[in-house]
Formats: structure tokens, C-alpha cells, sequence
């Protein structure tokens, strides 16, 4: 079962919160205050220019926050890298863990390590295996091929033809969910054959220009 973000509050009327604590005694929205948060955020490839922006929005939001503080660490599209990445984190006790797993099945076991240790984790744009995270937030990447799909068959060749289909990494969640739901949009749409054959087309890296996959 997934487990929601602690929250800190701050309850009393204000004649309450007025009034002189014991020594030692300390408000909990005083102790919210002046507590440091660290966050890990692994990103899977910042060659990806929109998972740069991913980061420089993380970093503007948290810099907004005097008690937060932001480690990122770059995989740079290899799994091994970011297990690694994200045990380092949870040797550096973390408060809590942001992760877009370059692929899901390899990033599982060190989400999961850091959910059972009771640091909230958020999973961004890719998913993990399983359900060994507090929240995540990302597309509706099946409705989105299954849009594609019924498109390609009503507008697009309503008379039938050809298509290529260009894959992404065939490990992210994405590639796999949108590949999905456009063949459900095309069985939809016609009665012809399908799926088609498909090619994996995600392995460019920073050296070179990319599709998002």
C-alpha cells in the first residue's frame, strides 16, 4: 500500500500561540522552520534538454524554500549508475527522493529500499515495477497512444497504408504504455492486421541530438 507525504502542521488559536512555552518546548511549525530538508533528485538523462528543464524547475522551486536543500545526480541513460546514484543517496540520509528511472525494472529494487525505509519517493515521467513509492506524476502515456492511434486510422490513412512505428526505450514504461495503447487505437479504428513490426529508436546520447523516449 502506498504510503502518503508526512505533513507538519501548526494548530491552536492564536491566544494559544502566543503564550510562553515550557523551556525546551518548542511550536512544531517553529521546528518545521528552522529544519533542513535534503533532497535527492536522479535524473535519467539531462542530455534530454526537457529533463534539464525538469531539473532547473526542481532546483528554482526548492530555492524558494530557505530549509530546502537539492542533491541531482545525472545517470546519464545507464541503470547501473543510478542504483548507485540512489543508494548514495540514502547513505546521505535523505529526507526524500525524486527519481525519473531511465528503466523501470532495474530502478525498482532501490525505490523500494528507500519507501521501506519511510523516505517519501516521487516518481516522475517513468514509472517502476510495482507500487513501492508515495506518488507519481506523469502522463496518461496509454491514453496518449491510444489517441495517436485512432488518428492514424481515421484521419490520417482512413484508406490504409503504411506505418512505421519508432519505439522508444524499450525498458521505460513510456515506449512500452504509448506502443500499447496506439495498437488499441488502431484495432479500434480498423479491421486490418495489426500490430506491425516495430524498431527501438532511444540510444542516442549527449553526443548527439535525440527523441524524447
Amino acid at each position: 500500500m502506498r504510503r502518503s507525504p508526512a505533513t507538519v502542521t501548526a494548530c491552536g488559536t492564536t491566544t494559544e500561540n502566543s503564550q510562553p512555552k515550557p523551556s525546551g518546548a518548542t511550536h512544531r511549525g517553529q521546528v518545521w522552520r528552522r529544519r533542513k530538508y535534503t533532497i535527492g533528485m536522479s535524473q535519467a538523462n539531462v542530455a534530454e534538454p526537457y529533463r534539464q528543464r525538469m531539473d532547473d524547475d526542481i532546483g528554482k522551486a526548492a530555492a524558494a524554500v530557505p530549509q530546502f536543500t537539492v542533491n541531482f545526480a545525472d545517470a546519464a541513460q545507464d541503470n547501473s549508475k543510478q542504483v548507485e546514484q540512489v543508494d548514495t543517496f540514502l547513505a546521505q540520509r535523505i529526507d526524500l527522493l525524486i527519481i525519473s528511472p531511465n528503466e523501470a525494472t532495474p530502478l525498482t529494487a532501490p525505490v523500494k529500499r528507500a519507501f521501506d525505509r519511510g523516505i517519501p519517493v516521487l516518481v516522475l515521467d517513468r514509472k517502476v515495477d510495482g507500487d513501492a513509492y508515495t506518488s507519481f506524476i506523469g502522463a496518461d502515456n496509454v491514453e496518449i497512444g491510444r489517441q495517436a492511434g485512432q488518428y492514424f486510422a481515421k484521419s490520417l490513412l482512413p484508406s490504409g497504408g503504411k506505418i512505421a512505428v519508432l519505439r522508444g526505450l524499450a525498458g521505460s514504461t513510456p515506449a512500452k504504455e504509448r506502443l500499447d495503447g496506439f495498437n488499441d487505437g488502431m484495432k479500434a479504428r480498423t479491421s486490418r492486421s495489426w500490430p506491425p513490426r516495430t524498431a527501438t529508436g532511444c540510444g542516442i546520447r549527449a553526443s548527439s541530438r535525440r527523441t524524447r523516449c
